[in-house]
């Protein structure tokens, strides 16, 4: 395959691949009530018009945005050499490493900022707010958000920092798969124990922390927490946790 193909068909299905059977096994998992001891909100259950919705949405995001992203900006980029590195040999496995961190530290100030800002009268009221439709979010639609922000603040920070270091093709397939899995948890609406890792979190405050961002909207826009204590946004959080 070529550059281009293997850039921008490469990463769309690997996008899909890494979504849609993690997502489906929660929303089986919600529907069938197995693991309810450990539901964050737990009177809180999804409903067959939200699930009709996030159906349409999800068509629209993946069958038309992510398309047009990831050949626009992946595709292109590599095919005129600007973009990432594709070679038959794989990085050594410590820059394969050093790439996703550095990455998910690029990623960190642009998703909480942007966020932030997505919080803000008229960016809220007409963009965001689509995404908070779920108060008590499940991991299907963690990108359920208007067609804007996903292609912006979901997708750009995804494959902008892997452009910028010149990522090789196969760090940026992990580095897809992981961050896709990530917000997957997030957004899952389980406390999962240490034996479901790499979906469960039995340490650290996700994915609790986005969760109550949902339920209690204008607080908890980072994904570390980093930021939320720097400038304060968590402060509902933790009077929550107290």
């Amino acid at each position: 395959h070529s550059q281009y193909d293997l850039s921008s068909w490469g990463s769309y299905v690997i996008v899909l691949v890494a979504f849609f059977p993690a997502g489906l096994a929660f929303l089986a998992i919600d529907h069938l009530g197995w693991l309810s001891r450990y539901k964050i909100q737990a009177d809180a259950h999804v409903t067959p018009s939200q699930l009709g919705k996030l159906a349409l949405n999800l068509l629209i995001n993946f069958g038309i945005t992510l398309v047009v992203e990831s050949h626009l900006i992946i595709g292109r980029a590599t095919a005129a050499g600007r973009g990432l590195t594709v070679s038959p040999e794989l990085p050594a496995p410590w820059v394969t490493i050093a790439t996703i961190v550095g990455c998910a530290m690029l990623q960190e100030p642009v998703f909480y900022y942007s966020h932030r800002l997505l919080h803000v009268g008229p960016l809220y009221r007409h963009i965001h707010k689509v995404h908070h439709e779920f108060h008590a979010p499940i991991a299907l639609a963690a990108v359920y958000a208007h067609p804007l922000e996903f292609g912006i603040q979901n997708i750009m920070p995804l494959f902008v920092p892997y452009l910028l270091l010149r990522s090789h093709l196969f760090t940026f397939y992990v580095g897809c798969v992981l961050n896709v899995l990530g917000t997957q948890m997030h957004h899952c609406g389980y406390r999962l124990p240490a034996w479901a890792f790499p979906f469960g979190a039995p340490k650290g405050p996700q994915p609790n922390f986005h969760d109550f961002h949902h339920e209690a909207t204008h607080c908890n826009f980072g994904i570390l927490g980093l930021l939320d204590r720097l400038h304060g946004t968590d402060t509902k959080w933790r009077a929550a946790v107290q």
